[in-house]
């Protein structure tokens, strides 16, 4: 079935051929894109002219770091201790970020769904069911939309913490200052250019708030439906800016299992993320009288009957009897997990070439700026030209 604004669509969009980049597809008639380019200078500079400076102390730093070990539930009593009181000294570290503003204007195609219910025959009940159906409706809108967003730019510690650390900040209250780099600093260079970071922010941020004020915007629109959908957007981005930013971070490694392990805090804000370790004892008892609990309560409410000729205390001690194993494997699979899941990000690293990009139906373009008036003016006329389709349709129904 025809979209009712496909010719919107092709108006817009044009056919133009598809570039397909590094897993992501995107419009050949991108105007102006980001250039790639890297750091080069292995020595550590004096001063880095984009960054954000430390803003707690190092015995601050601590104090934050040990206040996030006393919190951890279900760790070992021992490895907690000598993590506090045998702590090596914190590592200081300016970790690269690009940071990105975009702003344009988005284009989206969605449905909205009511639901009916009727009557039809099963041929498995032999039977007849109520059924529900959605009756959908294709509608395109837009609006101006703009964001800020960073992407971690190196590649020494796990994306995931360096992610999490950053996620609290306004990005739009960023500043950056020129700060001095001392001996007891460590600066990484930054290895993953601007066209990739852009993509990896395109994915992670950029997207899903689209997608988010996307459906607010078909919920609040006043159709009462009981379903919405966004199916494709584009965005045309006419202004953008992008510059590396350096944040200040605080971390601390530590052995165990035969294992390195890492401890991020946030040189500005406090924040603490990192690998944690489970104690087995713990996760294991308390898995055993979950467990246990579960089974009697299971084994009473189908036995209920037959009570009469059991004793309640034999079906208890089966029940103990039954999940003491699988309390076992739990406990066990607690205490290797922070190693399983660091020797699987390894491997990951070690493996994959690049970055999964894969973003479907949902793109972008990039505009000159002198563009945006002329693009408005022709997106009014198709505006203009929908509307009184819509009255035609109107009058002839």
């Amino acid at each position: 079935m025809r979209h009712p604004h496909q010719h919107l669509r092709q108006a817009v969009w044009g056919k133009q051929p598809l570039c397909r980049g590094v897993g992501v597809a995107y419009h050949y008639h991108i105007k102006r894109s980001f250039s790639t380019s890297s750091s080069s200078s292995n020595s550590k500079p004096t001063s880095l002219s984009s960054a954000q400076p430390f803003s707690l102390s190092e015995s601050e730093a601590e104090e934050c770091f040990k206040k996030w070990a006393k919190e951890l539930r279900f760790a070992p009593l021992e490895w907690k201790t000598n993590l506090v009181s045998n702590k090596a000294p914190l590592e200081r570290y300016f970790l690269p970020y690009w940071h990105f503003w975009v702003s344009g204007r988005v284009f989206f195609e969605g449905r909205i769904g009511k639901y009916r219910y009727v009557y039809e025959y099963n041929a498995a009940t032999r039977r007849n069911e109520t059924v529900r159906k959605t009756d959908w409706r294709y509608v395109s809108r837009e609006f101006d939309f703009s964001t800020y967003s960073t992407s971690y730019a190196g590649d020494m510690f796990e994306r995931v913490y360096t992610k999490q650390l950053i996620q609290n900040i306004q990005f739009q209250k960023v500043d950056s200052f020129s700060v001095p780099v001392s001996e007891q600093d460590n600066v990484e260079t930054y290895l993953i250019d601007r066209d990739t970071s852009w993509k990896i922010s395109w994915r992670d941020h950029v997207l899903p708030s689209i997608r988010n004020d996307s459906l607010h915007i078909l919920e609040n629109s006043g159709y009462m439906a009981d379903e919405y959908e966004v199916d494709s957007f584009v965005f045309h981005i006419f202004q953008h800016s992008e510059k590396i930013i350096y944040f200040p971070f605080y971390v601390f490694k530590y052995g165990y299992l035969d294992t390195d392990f890492t401890i991020m805090i946030n040189g500005r804000t406090g924040l603490v993320k990192g690998d944690r370790q489970y104690d087995f004892v713990t996760t294991t008892l308390l898995s055993w009288g979950v467990g246990s609990t579960a089974l009697s309560v299971i084994q009473y409410l189908s036995h209920g009957e037959f009570l009469q000729y059991t004793p309640t205390s034999s079906l208890i001690l089966q029940s103990i009897s039954w999940a003491f194993v699988p309390s076992v494997l739990i406990g066990l699979w607690f205490k290797y997990y922070p190693w399983f899941l660091l020797r699987t990000r390894k491997w990951k690293k070690e493996n994959s070439g690049s970055f999964n990009f894969s973003s479907g139906s949902y793109t972008y373009t990039f505009h000159e700026k002198e563009d945006a008036q002329r693009f408005y003016q022709q997106q009014r006329q198709y505006q203009q030209q929908d509307f009184k389709q819509q009255q035609q349709q109107r009058q002839q129904s």
